[in-house]
């Protein structure tokens, strides 16, 4: 199996793929980031109609936006890999196998994401210190350089959380430019991005549809951003020497968790119906030569006639052919 993505890369080629790959499969990377987002403007909804906001609540906003916008990483890897792996997986077919297979080891490491990367530049934002925050930045860019891969390295290798983090800072320690550049890149459209388009908003004037069209942008932003961390795995596995099929096998992971129920299924019921189809024609072919090897003499329906016999007798029944001629004196 020969792919484009399924090579070593360079961070110029990283981020060219992941704006290609975006491109290629734009419906179903929208789609897929795109429902979730609308879940967590309901739940946005349902907290600023619903009174005034405690802090709990915006902690639990909080929390249901980090979980929810895993979800969406999660089945963004499963339906990139799987379009990779040449197929063209539906948004429902998707979902459900995101969440009928391994989804709270994923969940985790997407929690210990945001909490490292986030933790660094906590005190700067919250004390209102950009020196302070700019410091922060280089261990968060670091954080995010060296962990951000455990999350596609978690599903496709179906490892834990602890082993897929693990795994990840092992295998991105001499590939910290690539995942500079990933991650770079993913917080430049996922959220740089959105914040100048909320700059422009603001100066404009908020709207009734303000919310539904931050949704939309990020519906496109995240799926854009994400796709530079899914090829800094790709490119990774090629470089530690795994051929082309060795890496169409560790995406296969992906496709046997989602196809496991339907391949059993569907080879059960070929199995099955190859035995009764092989039953049927051995049974058929023992009467048809049960049928030849007992074949009455009169041959019925064949329109052959039996063979009259060697002594001359005839039966009374059967008419005579010819008269006989008399025998001459």
């Amino acid at each position: 199996m020969t792919h484009p993505y399924l090579r070593p890369m360079n961070p110029g080629e990283i981020i060219a793929g992941a704006f290609r790959l975006f491109r290629d499969h734009l419906a179903l990377l929208v789609q897929l980031a795109l429902w979730p987002s609308l879940v967590l403007l309901g739940f946005q909804t349902l907290l600023l109609t619903g009174g005034e906001p405690t802090p709990l609540m915006f902690l639990l906003f909080a929390f249901l936006t980090v979980m929810i916008n895993g979800v969406a990483l999660i089945a963004l890897t499963h339906g990139v890999y799987r379009a990779l792996m040449g197929a063209e997986p539906g948004v429902r077919d998707t979902f459900a196998h995101t969440f009928r297979g391994r989804i709270v080891p994923p969940l985790l490491v997407f929690l210990f994401l945001n909490i490292v990367v986030s933790f660094p530049l906590s005190a700067g934002l919250l004390l209102g210190d950009s020196i302070l925050f700019l410091v922060g930045l280089v261990p968060a860019i670091l954080a995010g350089a060296l962990f951000f891969p455990a999350l596609p390295t978690c599903i496709v290798e179906n490892r834990g959380t602890l082993s897929a983090l693990a795994r990840s800072m092992i295998m991105m320690r001499s590939r910290l430019s690539q995942g500079i550049a990933a991650f770079g890149f993913y917080v430049m459209i996922t959220v740089f991005l959105p914040t100048l388009v909320l700059a422009v908003q603001l100066v404009v004037g908020l709207g009734p549809l303000t919310p539904l069209l931050f949704t939309i942008i990020g519906a496109v932003t995240l799926p854009l951003g994400y796709a530079a961390p899914l090829l800094v795995y790709l490119s990774a596995i090629a470089d530690e020497g795994a051929a082309p099929e060795h890496l169409a096998s560790a995406l296969g992971i992906i496709e046997s968790q989602m196809e496991g129920g339907s391949e059993e299924a569907s080879e059960e019921g070929s199995e099955e119906g190859s035995e009764e189809g092989s039953e049927e024609g051995s049974e058929e072919g023992s009467e048809g030569r049960a049928d030849d090897s007992t074949e009455t003499p009169a041959n019925a329906g064949s329109g052959e006639q039996p063979a009259a016999p060697e002594n001359g007798d005839a039966n009374d029944d059967s008419p005579p052919s010819e008269d006989p001629k008399p025998p001459e004196a």
